[in-house]
């Protein structure tokens, strides 16, 4: 009984600090605690709070916390192996502990990301004098002008004071957050549907409206509204599609209008993308 106990105030804490109901499992399947045990004691806990302990995507108290649940299951991994006596350790292959460290690996990066996708929604002001270790979210504030290569004949022009989310998941290879107070997300992937659905597909952390496109030889522009954390965002994507691949350069801002964003984007892919 008293387990149950510190396992619901664990998950009232974290509805506290802002984590959603998936992101509370995920921390405490982390932990070690069973899936039965989670659901049982989500049946009693009020997650209505989770929006308005929000703090514009991410909290600093819900950072921290993932930061200290990451670093006990990565705790616990290493405790059970060096726990093992020669005989165990023959009997516990080395290909399943590579498994093993490899799964978690892949799920703490999954957070990390999640988590580093809506770091990047803040205010640009704010972020420059944020305390979230924010390289642990692989983002960067860039301290020189940079050019990172974009393919085989362009390279891509960053200016100094950027801050730089270097992702490159399955989908968004990267976002960029420049003094303007615009983000910048570029996606690059393969896929099957239609330009719209896959960028549809591909803004899956908020709530994501269609408004309009137009359509030219080689560029689709979306335009669209985004709301992430009860914060509305306009948006315009560049869109170009060959064969299976797909690439996308959408710019969002909850102060500029989608014809200023139109302008800024096509500034950016003709000025800041450079042929080798």
């Amino acid at each position: 009984m008293k387990f149950t106990k510190t396992l619901e105030e664990d998950i009232n804490s974290q509805v506290n600090a802002g984590f959603t109901r998936q992101e509370i499992k995920q921390n405490l399947l982390m932990k070690g605690i069973s899936e039965e045990e989670i659901n049982n004691s989500f049946e009693t806990t009020n997650f209505e709070q989770v929006a308005a302990s929000r703090n514009n995507g991410v909290s600093y108290k819900s950072i921290i916390i993932t930061i200290i649940f990451l670093l006990i299951s990565t705790f616990k991994v290493i405790r059970c192996i060096s726990k093992m006596d020669g005989n165990d350790r023959t009997a516990f292959e080395q290909n399943d502990i590579n498994l093993h460290v490899s799964n978690h690996h892949e799920q703490t990066n999954k957070i990390l990301a999640a988590q580093g996708e809506k770091i990047i929604y803040k205010d640009y002001a704010e972020l420059s004098i944020s305390e979230i270790p924010l390289e642990n979210f692989k983002i960067l504030k860039l301290k020189n002008d940079t050019s990172i290569s974009f393919s085989l004949s362009t390279k891509l022009r960053i200016e100094k004071n950027t801050f730089y989310f270097n992702n490159h998941d399955e989908r968004l290879r990267m976002a960029l957050k420049e003094e303007d107070n615009i983000n910048i997300f570029i996606y690059d992937f393969e896929g099957k549907d239609s330009l719209l659905e896959e960028f549809k597909t591909s803004k899956s952390i908020g709530k994501y409206e269609y408004l309009s496109s137009e359509k030219t030889k080689s560029l689709t522009t979306i335009n669209y509204n985004y709301v992430v954390d009860n914060i509305s965002y306009n948006g315009c994507a560049l869109a170009f599609k060959e064969g299976q691949n797909y690439l996308y350069f959408a710019f969002e801002s909850n102060d500029k209008t989608h014809k200023q964003l139109k302008a800024a984007g096509l500034f950016f892919i003709t000025q800041k993308l450079v042929r080798i």
